[in-house]
């Protein structure tokens, strides 16, 4: 994958997608698996934004019984089992216990016999998921003791028992969606990151592409297309407000969603809902509050999903520390034994997502429902410029593919049916993980065994690749082992992932920068890598290491000792 912005320049393609997010990546991959001509651009790192920073749940719709909406329980059901079997290396299913509280709605006969008819309407889910470690277990009720033994922490006060349904979990959100974007690449799809769009090019009643500025270094060229699909969330919009001069094109409401990463194992394997403060007033049937998410991820445990309306810019996304106080006091209202503090808030994800409809202030929140799919010759008269504005991660396949067949069919084109559904996407094609790991540790058998399962788990049957990097000319080799692995990542990413700043490794490419900030030591190690690669002078390097730095408000960089530690045990689950 590399970054040819001549190729960008000089050729003109049928879709040229603008933005790098996961809706962008799964767009550009489905048209170029189909035949098309297709292009990508993205203002900064791929899958940034609220795609690297979404909860990393990949829903399968148990929320949307409560609403009654037996398509998108099945819609989204269908999408999990997709990437579970498609990203078997990248997505795991996870258990998480409900608990109950005394009789009627809040009880435990209710909430099995809500479990039941889920299960019952995705009877379906491991179709096709080959690693019988990926496939999803059935629902079941917990007793007040088992429950209790697993969290004990848990309110005690008229708790019954639980039900235990299982969801799926992303393990890097970041690689997922790359993964789906090198796929785009295999096709013979061609991206660039860090390109920004500065504005539409129309002629007459139809987009022709678009002007963008190479934010490496400052200039500016066209990319030419028949058609211009704006996949950029609520950036979107924005383009479309400042091209049309209208900005009632800047309609729609988008949430400020914040998860919370906690510097503590989570044990057991579990996750466990707790009830918050607001209500869903879209349920047909509901208990009394919305649930908050106390789940494992990694070494660490994640806690979200707060929603907040967000009128303000995308480019000025803030999270203050009154918030933080106000959501850690949430969630120890609702999970008394957890007992969380402000200190153990190590880093926080947060994004941008398409909401409901709902005053400001209110406290009861509607979700976003569905995706936003617009042909703006409908919308403002503008032909072949659509807007595809995704609501959830879980969903960006199957909304991309919907598009996408409007658009053929608009067209006129003749293309390939879409088969992103069955194909694995770039490093998933294996039957079992486990399998996996023993043929890579056959193939490297110097290596240690959490090495191995750590590269696997990231890039698949790429680990080989990554782990046959060759050495860096000028750069002392290390006799630590888990920093020679981190610089055959940092090179790899370099040479076949287009990574073109610190940023780019720290969170898009590598778990270096996942939890918290990073160890200053591992980032100038990285940096002194990327010099030898991109030819980078003392002040880049210096502005590099700044920029990070600066993705860190919660916390000091961690003590290097303390990093190792946790690499070397590789806590990839």
């Amino acid at each position: 994958m590399k970054r040819d912005l001549s190729a960008l320049a000089n050729e003109r393609v049928q879709i040229l997608v603008v933005g790098g997010g996961v809706y962008g990546a799964a767009f550009a991959r489905d048209a170029a698996a189909r035949g098309l001509s297709v292009a990508l651009v993205e203002k900064d790192d791929f899958l940034g934004a609220a795609s690297g920073n979404s909860f990393r749940m990949v829903h399968g719709g148990i929320r949307y019984v409560q609403h009654g909406d037996v398509a998108r329980v099945r819609a989204s059901s269908r999408e999990r089992t997709v990437l579970l079997g498609t990203a078997p290396h990248l997505v795991r299913p996870l258990p998480i216990a409900i608990p109950t509280y005394g009789r009627g709605m809040q009880g435990r006969a209710v909430l099995r016999t809500g479990i039941a008819i889920y299960d019952l309407l995705t009877a379906d889910k491991n179709r096709r998921v080959r690693d019988p470690d990926r496939r999803t277990p059935w629902g079941r009720s917990m007793g007040r003791d088992e429950l209790l033994g697993l969290f004990p922490g848990i309110e005690r006060r008229g708790l019954t028992g639980a039900g235990l349904f299982s969801d799926a979990q992303m393990l890097h959100p970041q690689r997922l969606g790359l993964a789906m974007l090198r796929s785009a690449v295999d096709d013979g799809a061609r991206v660039a990151n860090h390109v920004e769009v500065t504005r539409l090019v129309q002629r007459g009643e139809r987009v022709e592409g678009v002007e963008v500025r190479d934010a490496l270094t400052g200039e500016g060229f066209r990319v030419e297309a028949d058609v211009v699909v704006l996949a950029a969330g609520a950036w979107s919009e924005r383009l479309v407000a400042a091209h049309t001069g209208d900005d009632r094109a800047r309609r729609s409401t988008f949430s400020r969603d914040l998860c919370l990463v906690i510097d503590r194992p989570a044990d057991p394997d579990i996750g466990v809902a707790v009830l918050g403060r607001t209500s869903d007033p879209d349920a047909i049937l509901s208990r009394s509050k919305r649930h908050l998410f106390v789940v494992p991820w990694r070494d660490k445990t994640i806690v979200g999903v707060w929603h907040i309306p967000y009128e303000r810019s995308p480019d000025d996304i803030r999270v203050g520390e009154e918030e933080l106080r106000s959501f850690v006091d949430e969630l120890n209202a609702g999970y008394p034994g957890f007992g969380l503090t402000r200190d153990e808030l190590t880093h926080y994800n947060t994004g941008l997502v398409l909401f409901g409809e709902n005053r400001v202030g209110a406290e009861d929140l509607r979700y976003g429902h569905r995706s936003l799919l617009i042909d703006h010759a409908t919308e403002h008269g503008i032909e072949d410029l659509y807007s595809l504005i995704g609501v959830r991660y879980t969903t960006a396949r199957v909304d991309s593919q919907r598009l996408l067949d409007r658009i053929i069919a608009k067209r006129g084109w003749t293309a390939d049916s879409g088969r992103t559904a069955h194909t694995p996407v770039r490093g998933g094609d294996f039957e079992t993980f486990a399998g996996l790991v023993a043929d890579t540790r056959r193939e490297w058998p110097g290596r240690s065994g959490a090495d191995i399962e750590r590269v696997c788990r990231l890039y698949g049957t790429d680990a080989s690749d990554v782990l046959g990097t060759d050495a860096e000319v000028g750069v002392p080799a290390s006799d630590d082992a888990n920093a020679d692995l981190l610089a055959k990542q940092v090179r790899y990413s370099i040479r076949e992932e287009m990574a073109v700043r610190l940023q780019d490794i720290v969170v898009g490419r590598t778990d270096l920068g996942l939890f918290g900030a990073p160890p200053r030591r591992e980032l100038e190690r990285c940096v002194t890598i990327m010099a030898r690669e991109l030819g980078w002078d003392p002040a880049r390097c210096a502005a590099e290491l700044r920029r990070v730095e600066e993705m860190y408000p919660l916390s000091e960089p961690v003590s290097a000792s303390s990093r190792t530690d946790s690499l070397r045990e590789g806590a990839l689950r």
